[in-house]
């Protein structure tokens, strides 16, 4: 499965919880209206009852409360109200039974007009108050809405499941991804080691066809240079260095495709690390603990150590500094920081395949065989992050 495919499953699990929050707030305004539109229509109703009427428009005795109570009662049960009562313009409570609170402005009370009040919530339940007038007095009741506490389950239900189903996708989104990242690392390692022992035979055929007559280069000219003195000179020191490069160069070849298995010892790594820089030491700045003691194969790990520093030190400007630090902690890290420009993301995904440089005079084998090493040291080497001020290159070995 594709990445960009997986981004669009994310997309749209996600725009499809989004437009079910926006669906069940529409529902639940939609049911509240017709909540209150039906309980207004039942308060016409209350507002018409020709009992309660006839008893509001005879004069009080001493059986008018319990005769208004009766009728109070027998429009609770019809109309499925929780608590109806009797008022007068003052908000006095006459009549009914009162179980919930009373919340009118003076206002509700001189109303000549049905009123329906805002949904409300009283220990968990939730309810819609009405308000009746009448001539001089006031009918005012509250109806449950169970149906809407139903609907608000339902909804946190719905969200739940929604939620748990798009946390679902996204885990396995993420897992997915990160199987595909490492099976793609697993293939990229294995036609690498494929590459890297194709080219290590190459170079072991040839290794003896030219080292040989390198070696006779080499010699000669340093008879010849003998011979002629200090006549010249220069030129036969440009050819034994141009042979000891290409020597440089086939041992590299040859590094690829060799069992390179270390032979750790213990070391001061500080120590060792103070020497290796030695020759550049008024170019580097070293951030490093006093001692640290630690097992690895030193022709190895100095083989890592110069090729980072020596690719640090050509991209840094003369008069600037490159750092060596050394970070102990549950692996070793020592990095290498350079001050040179960022290094784009198509270089960064090709830099440590064999054969791959940007350098004139490269030829592609220092980060692919230092790379090599590392990881034969149960190590990383990799680039840790590269901006306009520079980058900074990692080597990561065992705490031993």
């Amino acid at each position: 499965m594709k990445k960009s495919t997986l981004v669009l499953i994310l997309i749209a699990s996600l725009l499809a919880f989004l437009l079910n929050v926006v669906f069940f707030f529409s529902i639940k305004e939609i049911i509240i209206k017709g909540i209150a539109n039906n309980l207004l229509s039942q308060a016409q109703s209350i507002q018409n009852f020709s009992d309660l009427q006839e008893l509001l428009d005879n004069p009080k005795d001493s059986w008018w409360t319990q005769e208004i109570d009766l009728v109070l009662d027998e429009i609770k049960t019809t109309y499925s109200l929780e608590d109806l009562v009797l008022l007068d313009t003052a908000g006095n409570v006459l009549a009914g039974n009162q179980l919930l609170p009373l919340a009118l402005n003076p206002s509700d009370l001189v109303s000549s007009e049905i009123l329906i009040f805002p949904l409300k919530k009283i220990e968990g339940n939730y309810f819609i108050s009405l308000l009746i007038p009448f001539s001089n007095y006031i009918l005012y009741g509250s109806s449950g809405v169970n149906a809407f506490k139903n609907f608000l389950l339902l909804k946190r239900i719905y969200f739940i499941a929604n939620g748990v189903l798009l946390s679902i996708i996204v885990l396995f989104s993420g897992i997915v991804l990160l199987i595909q990242r490492r099976l793609k690392e697993i293939q990229n390692k294995a036609k690498l080691q494929d590459q890297l022992s194709f080219m290590g035979k190459m170079a072991a055929m040839v290794a003896h066809e030219i080292k040989n007559p390198l070696a006779i280069i080499r010699s000669t000219a340093e008879v010849i240079k003998k011979s002629k003195g200090q006549v010249d000179a220069e030129t036969f020191d440009y050819i034994t260095e141009e042979v000891d490069r290409l020597s440089r160069t086939l041992n590299q070849f040859l590094s690829l495709g060799r069992d390179i298995a270390p032979a750790p010892v213990h070391h001061d790594l500080i120590r060792d690390l103070s020497d290796w820089i030695k020759p550049w030491a008024d170019r580097i700045i070293a951030e490093t603990p006093p001692v640290l003691d630690s097992k690895y194969d030193r022709d190895q790990i100095k083989q890592i150590i110069i090729n980072l520093i020596l690719n640090a030190l050509e991209v840094t400007p003369p008069d600037q500094k490159i750092i060596l630090r050394v970070i102990p902690n549950q692996r070793i890290k020592i990095q290498v920081e350079d001050r040179g420009t960022r290094i784009t993301r198509a270089i960064q995904e090709k830099m440590f395949e064999p054969f791959f440089t940007t350098k004139k005079t490269g030829n592609g084998l220092g980060l692919a065989v230092s790379r090599l090493l590392a990881e034969k040291h149960s190590g990383r080497l990799y680039l840790l992050q590269s901006t306009t001020l520079g980058s900074i290159f990692v080597l990561e070995l065992p705490l031993t």
